[in-house]
């Protein structure tokens, strides 16, 4: 148990508390107004004084209610720009506002100019900017820890459970040829037009039965989960209306009602929220619906397809279908830590002023970021995720990547990139 001793009472506090010291830490925690009650324990000064040896500054962020302020971020920013220069020491961070302004996304609701898709980018964070590829929570959570450590060498803290690598698979198109029906043709014709006639040539061997689907790689999939002990959190896109962007297989094609059964006696099965139902809330339920009959169990997680998220619109919705788990918390143009952590958090709606039972599973690996977005080869690429799992082992911070069935491909453009899948499964 570790005692707080603060005049502050706000549900701000409280949940950062909780994290800090239930879920992360699993110390416990008393928030108390006196520095004798429980005096043989560890305590922690939070105020605008200094009265202790743990002291923590206080800024406006944790007191205020049903309000953002810019003024509020730029006074957090600028004391974290400093300590990262060296000029300021970490304890003299307000390190409470800060892990609060991380996880809540409270920048999100500030700046605005989202990419073309609507989404919050990691060149739009000033958090990124400062600290890039960085876990600020995680960081600054280590270094309360190893203060308080060093400060009651006779309390012993609990073991943290070491590091992970969370598998988690999207799969948007669940075959890149087969049973595509009236879409071939098309494809077939924009092959010709475009005189790449190796797509043709490959397209044809599988549709005759010579050659198996480039995308067909579930069999290599489970193989690689069994090998490395890892269960994998499979998510699902079944939009009933098919378009450039939602390019899954109709739900109602015998084979793809097919797959799906045969992959939820094996994975962990998740929507995947189509374009459609970001415009149209009615598809969230009637996709969430069509998953779980498919699967014969109820479906409680979540990815957004594109990682289309929009605070709090669609957490709120989530939540409205039952969702209590999603895993969308991430950047499409940048590897990192988007909330500064890589642990599960539940989410605070910054509007309503409360927690929510909705669990934010944060990624911090996507395989089209590194390839796509970053232009990395593989080599590099490994290369950048074995600094983030030196990093994830000293602040002992949980890492999530996302990969898709199609980047194991490896007759085309992702020839050379299951070495990183592999290396990921293995880490």
């Amino acid at each position: 148990m570790i005692r707080i001793i603060s005049d502050i009472r706000s549900p701000r506090l409280d949940y950062v508390l909780d994290f800090v010291f239930n879920q992360v830490l699993n110390t416990g925690y008393k928030l108390t107004l006196e520095n004798q009650e429980d005096a043989a324990l560890p305590a922690i000064f939070y105020g605008k004084t200094t009265c202790l040896p743990l002291s923590f500054s206080v800024s406006q962020i944790v007191e205020e209610q049903g309000v953002l302020h810019q003024k509020s971020m730029d006074v957090l920013l600028n004391a974290y720009q400093e300590y990262r220069l060296g000029h300021r020491a970490w304890w003299q961070l307000d390190v409470f506002g800060m892990i609060f302004y991380c996880l809540s996304r409270y920048e999100e609701y500030l700046i605005k100019g989202n990419d073309h898709w609507g989404r919050f980018t990691a060149r739009q964070s000033h958090l990124v900017q400062m600290a890039k590829n960085h876990p600020v929570v995680d960081e600054l959570i280590f270094l309360m820890k190893e203060a308080i450590v060093k400060q009651y060498p006779s309390y012993k803290m609990p073991e943290q459970k070491n590091y992970t690598f969370q598998a988690t698979m999207d799969i948007d198109q669940a075959w890149a040829y087969k049973y595509r029906g009236m879409r071939n043709i098309l494809s077939v014709g924009k092959a010709i037009l475009t005189l790449d006639f190796k797509r043709l040539h490959s397209m044809w061997k599988v549709l005759i039965d010579k050659q198996d689907d480039p995308f067909y790689t579930y069999e290599y999939i489970e193989h690689q989960c069994q090998m490395n002990g890892k269960n994998m959190k499979v998510f699902m896109l079944l939009s009933s209306k098919l378009t450039s962007i939602d390019r899954n297989h109709h739900p109602s094609t015998p084979e793809f009602r097919a797959l799906v059964q045969e992959l939820a006696r094996f994975f962990e099965l998740g929507i995947h929220p189509s374009f459609r139902s970001t415009q149209d809330i009615c598809y969230l339920k009637e996709e969430i619906s069509e998953l779980e009959q498919l699967a014969g169990k109820s479906v409680h997680r979540s990815r957004q397809h594109f990682l289309l998220l929009r605070l709090p619109q669609t957490y709120r919705q989530l939540i409205q279908h039952g969702i209590d788990e999603d895993y969308t918390m991430g950047f499409a143009d940048e590897i990192g830590y988007r909330a500064g952590t890589g642990h599960s958090f539940y989410w605070y709606d910054l509007e309503k002023e409360q927690v929510t039972p909705l669990k934010i599973f944060p990624f911090q690996i996507m395989d089209a970021t590194l390839k796509n977005y970053m232009n990395l080869n593989s080599d590099e690429a490994i290369q950048l995720i074995t600094a983030m799992k030196q990093q994830s082992e000293l602040y002992h911070s949980p890492v999530t990547f996302i990969w898709h069935n199609s980047s194991l491909d490896e007759s085309g453009e992702w020839k050379g990139w299951r070495q990183v899948f592999e290396y990921l499964m293995r880490s």
